[in-house]
């Protein structure tokens, strides 16, 4: 007795189609899930060398950026020092001259240096 399979083509076409639907949802899938519209180098070589190039250069700038935050920063840290430098040289000259006053009493006159000593460090 002679076996004989029968293949049902209908079948065997929808499951092509099937597979194309799976593999265009495979990439659609990773496109969403990456955010990018070439994943890997599989999808497009070319187009994926550009766009890694370009998430390169734009690495680059983020790490520029920050580094200029940073010097700006910095600066913003050495300003308002030599502003309270600047005061305390100002509050120092005043107590200076208030010393110099030769209608001030002696013991006012320790007073006044022992508050200008106060601003010296030691």
């Amino acid at each position: 007795m002679a076996i004989s399979l029968n293949t049902n083509s209908s079948a065997l076409i929808a499951l092509q189609q099937l597979n194309v639907s799976n593999r265009e949802l495979d990439i659609t899938q990773s496109r969403v899930s990456t955010g990018y519209k070439v994943a890997n180098s599989k999808d497009d070589p070319s187009t994926y060398a550009v766009a890694q190039n370009q998430r390169a250069d734009h690495d680059a700038y983020d790490a520029i950026s920050q580094s200029a935050q940073r010097g700006l920063n910095v600066l913003d840290v050495t300003i308002k020092s030599l502003e309270t430098i600047s005061n305390l040289l100002i509050e120092m000259r005043v107590k200076a001259i208030e010393a110099a006053n030769p209608a001030i009493t002696p013991q006012n006159r320790q007073l006044i240096d022992a508050d200008y000593l106060a601003y010296v460090p030691r």
